[in-house]
């Protein structure tokens, strides 16, 4: 009797473990069929849909005519400079780069000292009243760029920033 008795749960076993093996196998493969899924809208072609307003990826937008294309990027000295913190003493280090419609002007605008001296002058007036909180956000950021790109215009009239870029930005909290 104890034998029918061992002999009834491992066929009751077999059943059980081939339907966990089931439920394993089919759990992996929507596991894979969803990865597929999630990566068919990370790729470049479903991004560049998704940021020209869900259009097909091999019709381009049409670009704003006040914003010509950057063919040249002039690299500017790194700034170090204390920032506007009233409870405490902090610091931001930063380097920017100015890209140019023109590729002239990227080449002229570093020779010309006084263009160069005047921005310089300006951004870091423009860093040092502002606090830690201003430039850590990514909305302050972009402030940031805007700022700087309608400063360096302001003291230059005869090259045209089209964009700054960010290369390097350090706050010390």
């Amino acid at each position: 009797m104890a034998e029918a008795a061992a002999a009834k749960p491992a066929k009751q076993t077999k059943p059980m473990i081939q339907t966990i093996l089931l439920g394993v196998v089919v759990l992996l493969l929507l596991g894979d069929l969803s990865l597929r899924g999630i990566a068919y809208f990370k790729t470049p072609k479903a991004e560049a849909a998704s940021a020209q307003g869900d259009a097909p990826a091999n019709e381009k937008r049409p670009q704003a005519a006040e914003t010509p294309e950057v063919k040249a990027a002039v690299a500017l000295e790194p700034f170090l400079v204390n920032l506007a913190d009233k409870d405490s003493v902090r610091f931001v280090k930063a380097s920017f780069q100015l890209g140019f419609a023109d590729e002239k002007a990227s080449e002229e605008f570093p020779k010309n000292k006084a263009v160069l001296a005047a921005a310089r002058d300006s951004i870091i007036s423009m860093l040092s009243s502002l606090t830690a909180e201003d430039v850590l956000s990514i909305e302050g950021k972009t402030k940031l760029r805007e700022e700087i790109k309608r400063r360096v215009n302001e003291v230059s009239h005869e090259f045209a920033v089209q964009n700054v870029y960010i290369v390097e930005f350090v706050v010390q909290m």
